[in-house]
């Protein structure tokens, strides 16, 4: 006997109750207070039941319970929830595999529990109770008009008709549809839409493939051929009523009490399907969960509370009572249980959880997909419309040419622009070895243009990291290819601007002795400055739109990280600055006025930074000079005859090689 005993230990637990009829919960929680003592445990439960006078609705219950929860108050032990809110409350509940004997896990339902109950591959909960929607067929009305109970929709649709016309009373209700403006109507939709798989082992289908479309058009075409929109958009109320009433030859709603299943005069079934023995029919109920966070001093007491609440015995106790559905394979075959509940059809239903993501609150995503099916079937908006905008809500777009959507014809022009422009700039390297064309290259050396090309070719290659789903890895590869592209291109350009330089000293000299050298190290510079970073120094944002695309982006992860790019930002603000200022608007205007407006522009801007203003005239000077002497090249030419284009050439040639 593994069950706790010695010092009293107070458990609390929470649920809610939408009406005022709450006694289940307190009768179970009594039920356990009675075993403890009974068996010296010294374990008590209080359970705290909600209800609609304390809540303006569900929604806010469930918005406090996850506040407690991402909190830790350890306000509640144990917590009876929707499981609807599985991926809501999963990360902070308990995983019970963990601390229950394999054997109760096993007596669940085990399709039930991976729909309801797991939260990325934890046990978060068991099943307190289980409800779903059947068939309530008119048995009165199909003896009278020998008809059976349908078990297609074309089935349901021809029999309920051919009643209606038989009957002539306008007020007969041939199907209800229970598609209004609640939780119901989502169910209602994915339910027939689920019945239109291919097999039983079919998973449900994509939101935006051929079989969603079809379930919808027919689910349409139903209303329109026998009903209306009124009909299919009542509520609960209406759909009970028309049952009490006999009033529908055929009613969607869900388990009934003992009590009122022997006063109707409906026999139940599954749902029909597209195909005979398809069917589909949506979960909805209570779990059974621990928190996550409770103290251990708790744990085991907890546990063995726990197992009582979520055992054979209680389940089969309020099965018997009140019909609470479970989730308990075996009691279906219990012959007690079976006189009074239809096991048989319960066993046929096929089930499916309720759509939710964890984008949403539950509440507010069933109405954004309400809202968008509902402008089909109501309002006559496109199908294919509405269901990209549903698949909107939960799809993270990005640029990919693998995938054939709306951005493909994009990406591939991109892709294939950026590979041929790749291959032009690398076959481009051809033209140095062409003697004619050598008089354009003579400001560098060979290998320098080499160089030059392939940096701009790892440039242009950073786009490669855009595409597909982004991660902090292309984020940071991103930067890498950039920052190493730069480099490769400015680099050669740098050096032939320092080997150049009238103002000659050791580190110049250095420099223009040992060329590859000072690659080495300024290509080394901006390796030590990546490694500093680190390879996960973005984390990726989802930025959600309303009515629009989802996409992620690059966000950078600390402050630290963000204060070291701000760092390093004056720098190479000042390097583009620079550039910009050395641009040659024309090679025969005068290199004077030209540096002059440079010079101009400098002591505008300098007070503020004076190893700044150093390095601008350092540069400015080596920029003067190369104008100069490249526009003295350039007049030697124009001015020169054919005859000495050799000579010319061998002077503007000069001025690269200065070592």
């Amino acid at each position: 006997n593994d069950e706790v005993k010695g010092e009293n230990i107070v458990l609390n637990a929470v649920a809610y109750s939408d009406n005022e009829h709450n006694e289940i919960y307190s009768s179970i929680i009594n039920d356990f207070n009675e075993y403890s003592e009974e068996n010296n445990l010294n374990i008590t439960i209080n359970i705290n039941v909600h209800t609609n006078a304390d809540y303006t609705n569900f929604e806010s219950f469930a918005n406090s319970v996850e506040s407690l929860l991402l909190k830790k108050t350890n306000k509640y032990d144990i917590y009876y929830y929707d499981n609807a809110y599985t991926v809501k409350y999963g990360p902070h509940l308990l995983d019970l595999k963990k601390h229950l004997p394999k054997e109760h896990i096993e007596m669940y339902n085990a399709d039930v529990l991976e729909k309801t109950c797991v939260y990325e591959n934890k046990l978060v909960g068991l099943p307190f109770n289980l409800a779903f929607t059947l068939l309530y067929s008119n048995y009165i009305l199909l003896d009278k008009y020998n008809k059976t109970i349908p078990k297609t929709w074309d089935e349901l649709k021809s029999t309920s008709k051919y009643i209606k016309e038989q009957e002539n009373n306008p007020d007969l209700i041939t199907y209800n549809g229970l598609l209004d403006e609640s939780e119901n109507g989502i169910c209602s939709i994915y339910e027939f839409i689920y019945s239109f798989r291919d097999s039983v082992d079919s998973p449900f289908p994509d939101i935006r493939s051929d079989t969603t479309v079809k379930a919808l058009k027919y689910l349409k075409n139903m209303k329109d051929e026998i009903a209306s929109n009124d009909i299919f958009r009542s509520d609960v109320t209406y759909g009970l009523t028309s049952l009490l009433e006999g009033k529908a030859i055929f009613a969607k709603f869900y388990t009934l009490t003992y009590s009122l299943l022997d006063i109707i005069p409906y026999k139940i079934s599954i749902l029909p399907g597209f195909k005979e023995g398809i069917s589909g029919g949506i979960i909805v109920g209570y779990n059974i969960g621990i928190d996550g966070s409770i103290p251990k001093e708790k744990l085991e007491a907890c546990i063995t509370a726990f197992k009582f609440l979520s055992s054979k015995e209680l389940q089969k106790k309020y099965f018997l009572i009140e019909n609470l559905i479970s989730g308990i394979t075996s009691l279906y075959d219990d012959e007690e249980v079976c006189e009074k509940a239809k096991c048989e059809i319960i066993k046929q239903v096929q089930f499916i959880n309720r759509p939710s993501s964890k984008y949403y609150h539950f509440s507010n995503y069933i109405q954004k997909i309400e809202k968008n099916i509902y402008k089909y079937l109501y309002d006559d908006e496109p199908v294919e419309k509405v269901l990209e905008k549903i698949e909107d809500l939960t799809r993270i777009h990005n640029v990919s040419f693998t995938e054939r959507d709306s951005n493909y014809e994009f990406a591939l022009s991109i892709f294939i622009f950026v590979v041929t422009l790749s291959f032009i700039m690398a076959g481009s390297i051809y033209l140095l070895f062409v003697e004619k064309f050598e008089q354009f290259f003579g400001y560098m050396p060979k290998d320098s243009w080499i160089i030059l090309v392939y940096g701009l070719i790892i440039l242009i290659s950073n786009c490669y990291t855009t595409f597909g789903p982004v991660t902090s890895a292309k984020c940071h590869l991103y930067v890498v290819l950039l920052v190493l592209g730069y480099t490769l291109n400015i680099m050669p350009v740098l050096f032939q601007l320092i080997i150049n330089s009238p103002e000659q000293n050791k580190i110049t000299r250095w420099i223009c002795q040992h060329k590859y050298y000072f690659f080495i190290l300024f290509t080394l510079s901006d390796v030590i400055i990546i490694s500093f970073f680190g390879i996960n120094i973005f984390d990726v944002e989802l930025i959600m739109i309303d009515e629009g695309k989802n996409f992620e982006t690059c966000k950078l992860r600390n402050a630290f990280v963000m204060y070291a790019f701000r760092l390093f930002l004056p720098f190479y603000q000042m390097k583009n600055n620079n550039m910009n200022d050395f641009k040659i608007s024309s090679i025969t205007t005068g290199s004077k006025s030209i540096m002059s407006k440079n010079t101009n522009n400098t002591n505008n801007s300098n007070n503020t930074n004076n190893t700044y203003n150093k390095r601008r005239r350092l540069l400015l000077k080596l920029s003067e000079y190369h104008n100069q002497s490249i526009e003295s090249s350039l007049n030697n030419y124009t001015s020169n005859t054919s005859s000495n284009y050799n000579t010319t050439v061998s002077k503007f040639t000069s001025i690269a090689y200065k070592c």
